[in-house]
């Protein structure tokens, strides 16, 4: 008994490892047939998404053509649909784009000195062209042409177009060319660029000199001006803006001279009364504080001491605040002037504008700029006249309230008729 399980033991070792091996082989083949299978299906898949694709392109671009035969039969429905009246106003709308279009051609030509023999569109174009070409030729070639220097003389001179610069050579003098203007209107002169070009045109290559605003700085300088041309562009109405500055200028001067001659305030005037009462002894006051000291050594304690001492504070505050209105009205009154002044200027502006039109933007533009001088001036008085109104009150009303608190203090005090003041400085 024992033999036999020894031996079904030793068989069961030996067969296991073979069946282990043909699972192990028979999962692997399974695994490249899956692996090749699913190669096969993705091919398909690739295949069969290319010819979708290709169906799908065709489709869409069928689509497109169906559109725009749709759009065509409908516009020529729409059209045969039309009224005259429709009819009538399409045919102006191209002929004002025909119109428009020539007029910008006979302008470009009119510009590159070519005189076109008739308005038809076709030549027009085939007009610009060649002097486009006849341009992009040029580039880089000395040519000779007539220049207009700023003092309006014209010089023969040699002109050579480099990028966007235009550059002249004449006998003594050289620069750039202003080309916006239509008769080769000197932009600017360069230094040393005579020798430059010079150079250039015996041996083809030289370092130039370049103004790279292309003359705009040199034309920013020339319209610069001076203060009194700048204000007389204002018209009429500057005449009574300066006299107004000039009137808030003097009143000021006078009130700061005022203010700076007004004796000082002596502060606690009723304890130096009171320390100098019993004594025969004296002591320097202000004008002001003098008249206040003098009101209550002639009247007793009182309500005719109360009142007497207000007129005269009133008295005082009616000469500090003396002129200062004037300030204020010119500070009120300077930009009401500087609007009146540009109401006026727009007015005369659009007046142009309704007999000339507006085709000129530089014009229409100066005027509006001219108009706005008075404003600007106007601004230019009031903001001072403001300024300068603010402070002299600050100053008045200072010196007031101590003023008033020293008619408050001796309101009530006791005066000794021994104390002798003295008008002047404390």
């Amino acid at each position: 008994m024992k033999l036999y399980l020894w031996l079904v033991t030793a068989l069961l070792c030996v067969v296991a490892p073979l069946n282990a091996s043909d699972v192990i082989q028979s999962l692997q083949h399974d695994i490249k047939s899956a692996q090749a299978a699913l190669n096969k299906t993705e091919k398909q898949l690739a295949r069969e998404n290319s010819n979708l694709s290709r169906e799908l392109l065709n489709s869409e671009n069928a689509v497109l053509l169906l559109r725009k035969e749709t759009e065509g039969v409908i516009r020529a429905q729409d059209e045969a649909a039309l009224s005259i009246e429709d009819v009538e106003n399409r045919l102006k709308q191209w002929q004002q784009q025909s119109q428009y279009q020539t007029h910008l051609l006979t302008r470009y030509l009119s510009e590159s000195e070519i005189t076109p023999k008739s308005d038809d569109l076709t030549e027009l174009l085939a007009l610009a062209k060649r002097s486009f070409s006849e341009t992009q030729q040029r580039q880089g070639l000395f040519y000779q042409s007539e220049v207009v220097f700023s003092d309006g003389n014209t010089h023969q001179a040699e002109l050579i177009d480099i990028g966007p610069f235009t550059y002249f050579k004449s006998d003594n003098a050289a620069g750039l060319i202003d080309k916006s203007s239509q008769h080769n209107e000197v932009a600017v002169l360069l230094e040393n660029a005579h020798d430059a070009l010079t150079q250039l045109k015996d041996t083809g290559s030289a370092l130039l000199p370049i103004d790279p605003s292309n003359g705009r700085a040199t034309m920013s300088l020339k319209q610069q001006e001076s203060i009194v041309s700048h204000i007389s562009k204002g018209g009429v109405w500057v005449a009574p803006i300066l006299l107004f500055a000039l009137f808030a200028l003097l009143i000021s001067i006078y009130k700061l001279v005022q203010l700076a001659r007004l004796d000082k305030i002596v502060p606690a005037v009723t304890e130096r009364l009171t320390n100098l009462n019993g004594e025969h002894s004296t002591l320097k006051l202000g004008i002001w504080q003098t008249e206040l000291v003098e009101i209550c050594k002639r009247t007793p304690i009182g309500q005719l001491r109360d009142d007497s001492l207000f007129n005269a504070l009133n008295e005082q505050k009616k000469q500090l605040d003396n002129l200062l209105g004037a300030i204020a009205v010119t500070a009120a009154v300077a930009p009401l002037l500087g609007l009146l002044g540009t109401v006026s200027g727009m007015i005369e502006t659009f007046k142009l504008m309704t007999l000339f039109g507006a085709g000129d933007p530089a014009a229409v533009s100066g005027g509006i700029s001219e108009a706005l001088v008075t404003t600007e001036l106007g601004l230019v008085v009031a903001i001072p006249a403001l300024l300068c109104h603010a402070f002299l009150s600050r100053k008045v009303k200072s010196h007031y309230h101590q003023l008033e608190q020293c008619a408050i203090s001796l309101s009530q005090f006791n005066f000794n008729q021994n104390i002798e003041l003295h008008k002047g400085a404390a």
